[in-house]
Formats: structure tokens, sequence, C-alpha cells
């Protein structure tokens, strides 16, 4: 027996149990208002609604307290212990089915933080485990109604582009205003509202589509309200360009997997940057894992504020990565309006698009804690997949390249964190096993992944069979792996030793990759140094 645990005012924090001990005894003051704790674990109960402040502005600090308690055991706290916390938070609710609820809520968190392997203490201070919780509220912005994070998204249609934006506090008439000239604004699009509170995330989201617009024209825009304000400086981004009948024209796309708002992040972003002012790249392409805010919504926040130097000239088209997927990738279906009613996919987790001569695809990979759509052989997503796929081959003519992006890898060869082979070996043979075939069916130029956090290029191949060692009109898919352009976990080097016969260029480097197209016969690709900005590595497909 180790001795007996005693908890003091000036010393109550000396074990994890105390802790417990210390929340049952706050039980009190927290049934005084029960109700209102029914609405802040984030609507257990559809007949409670009240606003998350009542909540936050009364427990949030009692929260905070009771998670100090804990931290300062001098125990490494696990999300098991996270969990008998949560359960014992769950169970001063009035109602059986809110205590199922809330339960449920807190076991979502604890199997996303083992299965990301996020250690709890030194990710999350008290403060935000508790906003994960919902127990604390975080507030989006840096003034109540000055818009800030603008990022724009691409519908599908050159004649279209959409504008998002996100305010603390809801305006009444949010809009985007357009001119050809700088000040001299000639079109109001009135933008939709929403806004969401798993996190404790307090904020509202816009969105404006601007249609009619010419395509190849430059625009300037912000977005605002007439009497709240609008943004401080005017924006300039220009139209798609048009879609040709012979697969003929130019585009560059920017390309980057597992980003995150760090400071790692510093360097790439300032790379890109001067791609995108000077009207070098089209569009940004991201396969997944985007802010690594792992729950944590300020970090969202962070991120778009961070890269609206870039996206706020280019549309930024996204794809979901596992670290989107706390409260069922809420944050990242609130945030992004890409085309997914146009794609007739009706969701933003997978969609398509022609950007001029090429289609993309953007692919949900998630199935690992049930959250992607099934991509199994007769499934949602896979029928969708083999719908646009068809579709996409009969318009080749005017659309000669498929390009598919999402995060994580079919093919890739480097050993896991703890030197095991589960995202590279495992995981991929079941991906390959349910969407290789159709990739190959319908001639796939290239798919681009993401998710190790590094780069490698293929050979093209089929069931991990070299079919050729040129890119020269390809039988076969060429498969990227881009998951190496700033996320704070650091590079991934541990590669197979031989290499797979099907691997020909690997990296572990910062970077990100530039894509481009020169009319229906060239497509070439290109990793870039985000520290030197030095071409990596470089391929062209012909055909």
């Amino acid at each position: 027996m180790r001795g007996t645990t005693r908890c003091t005012p000036s010393g109550a924090g000396t074990s994890f149990v105390c802790a417990l001990i210390v929340l049952q005894v706050a039980g009190v003051l927290l049934r005084t208002s029960a109700a209102t704790a029914v609405g802040a674990v984030g609507a257990v109960s559809s007949d409670v609604a009240l606003p998350i402040d009542s909540f936050t502005t009364k427990y949030c600090g009692s929260c905070e307290n009771i998670v100090e308690q804990a931290y300062v055991s001098g125990e490494n706290v696990t999300w098991t212990e996270i969990e008998k916390l949560g359960d014992t938070l769950c169970k001063l609710l009035p109602k059986i089915v809110q205590q199922r609820a809330c339960i449920a809520l807190v076991k979502e968190l604890v199997d996303i933080g083992e299965s990301l392997d996020i250690s709890v203490q030194s990710s999350y201070s008290p403060y935000m485990l508790c906003s994960l919780l919902s127990l604390c509220s975080t507030n989006c912005c840096l003034m109540p109604y000055s818009p800030e994070q603008i990022h724009l998204a691409y519908p599908g249609d050159p004649t279209q582009l959409a504008f998002s934006w996100t305010t603390s506090e809801k305006v009444p008439n949010p809009m985007v205003q357009l001119g050809s000239s700088s000040g001299a604004f000639t079109r109001n699009v009135s933008a939709s509202a929403s806004t969401y509170s798993k996190g404790g995330w307090k904020g509202f989201l816009y969105t404006a589509t601007a249609t009619g617009l010419t395509p190849s024209q430059k625009y300037y825009y912000r977005v605002g309200d007439p009497a709240m304000g609008w943004t401080v400086i005017n924006f300039t981004t220009t139209a798609a360009k048009p879609v040709s009948s012979n697969g003929s024209g130019q585009h560059t796309a920017l390309v980057i997997g597992d980003m995150g708002a760090s400071d790692v992040s510093d360097k790439t972003i300032a790379r890109m940057q001067p791609w995108v002012l000077n009207g070098s790249a089209d569009i940004l392409v991201h396969a997944g894992d985007i802010s690594y805010a792992n729950g944590y919504q300020p970090t969202w926040d962070d991120y778009m504020r961070k890269v609206e130097s870039i996206v706020s000239h280019v549309p930024y088209m996204v794809a979901p990565g596992n670290h989107e997927v706390f409260y069922n990738f809420t944050s990242y279906k609130s945030r992004f309006a890409m085309p997914g009613k146009q794609s007739k996919s009706d969701t933003n987790m997978f969609y398509s698009f022609d950007y001029e001569n090429v289609h993309y695809v953007a692919y949900n990979f998630e199935k690992e804690l049930g959250f992607a759509f099934d991509m199994k052989p007769g499934g949602v997503q896979y029928n969708w997949l083999e719908n646009d796929l068809e579709a996409a081959t009969q318009n080749r003519n005017a659309v000669p390249w498929i390009v598919l992006f999402g995060h994580r890898p079919l093919y890739c060869s480097t050993y896991d964190d703890s030197n095991t082979n589960v995202n590279c070996g495992l995981h991929a043979a079941d991906y390959r096993s349910y969407i290789e075939p159709m990739l190959n069916k319908y001639k796939v130029d290239l798919v681009v992944q993401a998710h190790v956090h590094n780069y490698e290029r293929t050979y093209p191949v089929v069931s991990e069979m070299v079919t050729a060692t040129s890119y020269q009109s390809p039988s076969a898919p060429v498969y990227v792996v881009c998951g190496a352009a700033g996320q704070k976990e650091g590079l991934d080097s541990g590669f197979y030793d031989p290499p797979p016969a099907w691997s020909a260029a690997r990296i572990s480097r910062y970077g990100f990759a530039v894509l481009g197209t020169d009319g229906p016969s060239r497509l070439s690709w290109k990793f870039v140094a985000s520290d030197s900005g030095e071409v990596l590595d470089e391929i062209t497909i012909t055909k």
C-alpha cells in the first residue's frame, strides 16, 4: 500500500484521484444549473437550447481547476483517465439520456485522441481540454464585426466563385462587393450565415457565391457588411479560365498535404506566396490534415488567418484528413464550401470539379474511425466515384487529365513512428483493394496522397507491379505522397530499405508540389523545398 491520498485546499492536486474527489464536490455547485450544463456539452438534448455562455461563464474556471488538479499530480495523464473524469462530469446531468449522450461524446474524443496518438498533458492545457468538452468557449476572431479568415473556393464553373469569411458577432447584411478596379465595386452578392458550437467555438461563418463572372478576368473585392464595416484592404482574384473543347490551355496548381498552423509551416507559406501574388498559380489543393487543430477550435482560426494571404486570392480546394475527424468533421464541414452539390455528392467530404483541362477528384479516406462514406464496392462513396470517373472519361476530349487527391496513401514505403508497417502496409493494401482497380479502369493520370510526412513518387504502377519506368503515355496511374508542408509532428524518414521496385523517388524535407498542364499532352509535376525553393524532384507525364 502506497499510502492514503489527502485532498486539502492547499494540496488537493497531489493525485488524479484527488481531481475526481474535487469534481464530485463541485457537483453540488454544478447541479444548481443542470439544464445549462446540458446545453454546454453539445446539444445532448434537443429540448434544451441555452447559449453556451450561460454555462462557460460560471463553470469554465471550475473545469480548468479540476483538470489542473489532475495535471499537477506529476503523472502523465492518459486518455483513459480523461474518460473517467468525463464520465463523472456526465453523471452530473439530470437525465439518463443526457448522461449517455455526454458519455458518448467523451468516448468519441478519447477514441480519436488515442487513434492519433495524442499526448493529453503535453498537447492540451486545462483550458484547451475543457473547451474540447465544450465546458469553455473560444472566440473565433480578433474583433467583433471585422471580417477575417477570407478564403475562396471554386464551384466548378468558370463564371462562378465562392467567397467565405468569419466574424465574431453576427452581422445583419453580410455580402461580397466586386468590381473591375480598386474601390469601384459594381456588384453586391449576399452571403448566407452559419455557425457551430462544437469545441466551445463562438463565431459566424459566411459564404457568398458570385455568378456571371467573366472567365480569366481580374476582380477586386471586399467582404463585410454595409453597416458594420468591410475588410480593411481590397483583395484581388481572377476568375477561372474557361474550359476549351479540345483540352488546350494551361494552368498551375499548388499542392500540399499535412500543413498546420504552427511555425513549422511558415517557410512553406512564404515560399508559395509569390506564386499566388504574381499570378503564376491558379488554385491551391490540400490533401488533408489542414490545421492540426486536433479539436481545439482557436487553432482552426489561427490557421485560416495564416493562409489568408494565399487563399484570399486563389481557390482553396481541400480534402479531409484524420486530424479533421473531431466532432465528426464538424469544423471541416462548416468552414469549406466545396462543390459537392455541383458534382452530385452533396457533401464537401468528397467531390469533383473541372478546372480548365484537369478533372480533379477529392476523396475521403477516413474510414478508420467509421467516419468515411463507404469506400468498398457497392458503398455510397465508391458508387459516386465510379459514376464520376465514367462521366469524366467520356469528357476527355475537353478535359483530358484526371487527378485524384485524398489523404491516405495507396502507395508509400515509410515505416510508422513505432517502426511498424501499418500506414504503408496494412492500410495502403486495404485502400488499393477498394479503389485501385477503378483508378486503372478509368485511366486516372495522377493520384495525390499525404498522411505520411515526407515526399515519395512512384513509377506507373498497378497492383504493386511497375508498368513502365518512363512517364511517356503511361498505362497506369502515377502516385505521389506530398505530406510535408509543415506539420508540427516532424518529418518521417524511416524509408523501407531496399525501396520497393515501384518507388522512384523519396525525400524527407519540407516542401510543396507544383502541378502544371500544357494542353492535352503534357502534365508536369515538381516538388519544391520550402526552405530554399530548390526543385527536388520533377517529372512530366505525356500522352
